[in-house]
């Protein structure tokens, strides 16, 4: 079962009282975010991000494992763990350029947000993910910045990793670090690859 939330909102909405005020997504926490971010150090952040998930280390220091976090990437998207999961086995995308919502997206990028889409939700099936919620992060329609970008998220309710309660006091506890995530998500990819070959 897949759960997907999309992003296409209205600027304002109205209360039961009748008043209009302004709406909210799960995106304008980003925007939020990345302003911080560039007044703090003067540098777009998603810019810096992609850098950071190409230059990662090991969370546990070691260097005998694996160390990158990307799945699966071609010349629009990046498909990656992240590393700090707010949810077990999360997985995240995201375009390489400039587009903060899909109606920047030209088509090569929507061919491969929508290739990238589905590689995640099987993946996360393969290894046995009984539901997947997808929430979708995007900038404002009307929003001038060229930094946000759109970003997807997949939460996958796994049968052997339960919610717990440390999430509703926003504290995540994690099994696995997210490098070792980031392999065994790519082995199931080749394994699909390995399948879908004549």
């Amino acid at each position: 079962m897949v759960h997907h939330q999309n992003a296409m909102i209205p600027k304002q909405v109205r209360t039961q009282t009748g008043e209009e005020m302004p709406s909210f997504a799960a995106g304008d926490l980003i925007r939020e975010f990345i302003t911080q971010y560039r007044q703090a150090f003067g540098k777009p952040f998603f810019e810096t991000y992609a850098a950071a998930l190409r230059n990662n280390t090991r969370t546990d220091g070691k260097t005998d494992g694996p160390s990158s976090l990307i799945l699966a990437e071609d010349d629009h998207t990046l498909l990656f763990v992240p590393k700090a999961q707010v949810s077990e086995w999360e997985v995240q995308l995201m375009p390489k350029t400039s587009c903060g919502n899909i109606l920047e997206a030209d088509i090569p990028m929507r061919e491969s947000l929508d290739r990238a889409i589905l590689a995640a939700v099987k993946t996360l099936e393969s290894l046995g993910a009984q539901f997947v919620t997808t929430i979708e992060f995007s900038k404002r329609l009307d929003s001038p910045d060229t930094d946000q970008r759109l970003l997807y998220s997949f939460i996958p309710r796994l049968p052997y990793s339960p919610a717990t309660f440390s999430e509703a006091q926003l504290r995540w506890i994690s099994g696995a670090y997210p490098e070792d995530v980031a392999q065994a998500c790519r082995m199931a990819i080749k394994k699909q690859g390995e399948r879908t070959r004549p």
